[in-house]
């Protein structure tokens, strides 16, 4: 199924009378949502006893909570950085960016000489998301963290300058990329990157094994974290919980259920996973042999919760569905960021 109707047939099970034993959940309003509603057992006792609580950070565990409440335990998790070839960067001379400026230096550079900044395919919409969680991490999320909350809330609104800041760095960066990017795909999108059309791509972890089958033996890769501002080093990235196992309370076989959360966290099933799933595990203090995934999840530690799963669906949508049009240059970021504000208005 895809995720969405995946995720409408999931709510209706668990909240049943004979829910699944053990149910995969996202985080973030989804798990909050059925935990609010009762139908998720806490899992605090559990995680203390099994070790588990030691071995995956806070941060994560803080994604699938509901008032302080642990109902979900993760297995993957992911962040978002941009990748650049390192080939094109040591060819111009290039060091990573330390700055937003920077970055939109080295992307104008590329592009002026016959290569694509950053590729981008936002023809399904989502991609576009992409880079406003990015730079949304870099930026408010960053210095001034408080704001999301005050944007649900209404005491601030989307046309606070720190948020129209970044609609306008997309539209900074948009003039780099490939043509069209609202008619690109996501698979074009990587494509792009993966056979050196394109200098740089913002994306998240999951597609490092696409990256990989795409890729020429001597092409080199690695991702940096964007900094916005020069000198800040602790620039936030954007990263989330990929998906985590919660267990009904209605189950029937809670024991065994329980059971089969701790065996799906265990280094014998995570190695096997691994092998499968080029991705970030969310157990710590594994032996990372891909270089790519390794400084993906050395970087988590500056992970802060993916913005647009902090805010109501419809709101992000009108976000991402308004990136289209900034690319396309029919509506400005101020203009888009009153539209937000009039669909946010509806939610609080």
């Amino acid at each position: 199924y895809p995720t969405d109707q995946y995720q409408t047939l999931a709510v209706t099970a668990i909240a049943s009378a004979n829910p699944p034993d053990v149910a995969t959940c996202w985080p973030g309003t989804f798990t909050r949502d059925l935990a609010k509603a009762g139908h998720f057992l806490a899992l605090d006792n559990f995680l203390v006893e099994t070790g588990l609580k030691n071995r995956i950070p806070q941060g994560l565990f803080d994604q699938v909570s509901y008032r302080g409440v642990t109902y979900g335990v993760p297995l993957g998790a992911f962040n978002l950085q941009v990748f650049y070839n390192v080939g094109m960067f040591e060819q111009f001379g290039f060091d990573i960016p330390q700055c937003w400026d920077e970055l939109l230096f080295i992307a104008k550079t590329f592009k002026e000489n016959g290569i694509y900044g950053v590729s981008l395919g936002t023809k399904e919409v989502w991609p576009g998301g992409i880079w406003k969680n990015v730079i949304a991490a870099a930026t408010f999320q960053t210095t001034h963290p408080e704001l999301i909350d005050q944007l649900n809330s209404g005491e601030a609104s989307y046309t606070d300058p720190r948020f129209v800041r970044v609609l306008r760095a997309i539209e900074e960066l948009g003039n780099y990329t490939n043509p069209s990017p609202n008619g690109t795909t996501y698979e074009d999108s990587f494509r792009l990157f993966a056979t050196e059309k394109a200098a740089m791509y913002i994306m998240g972890s999951w597609v490092i094994g696409q990256i990989d089958e795409l890729l020429a033996p001597e092409v080199k890769y690695s991702v940096f974290r964007p900094i916005f501002h020069y000198g800040l080093k602790e620039s936030k990235v954007s990263g989330s919980v990929d998906f985590s196992l919660s267990v009904p309370k209605k189950s029937k076989h809670l024991k065994e259920a329980l059971k089969l959360v701790e065996f799906m966290t265990s280094p014998e099933m995570n190695a096997q996973w691994k092998e499968n799933i080029p991705a970030q595990p969310a157990v710590a203090n594994q032996v990372l042999t891909d270089p790519h995934i390794r400084a993906f999840a050395d970087d988590m530690i500056y992970s802060t919760f993916v913005f647009d799963q902090q805010i109501p669906a419809e709101v992000d949508l009108r976000i991402n569905t308004g990136i289209q049009g900034l690319l396309d240059k029919v509506i400005t970021a101020q203009e888009l960021a009153e539209e937000v504000e009039t669909v946010a208005k509806k939610y609080r």
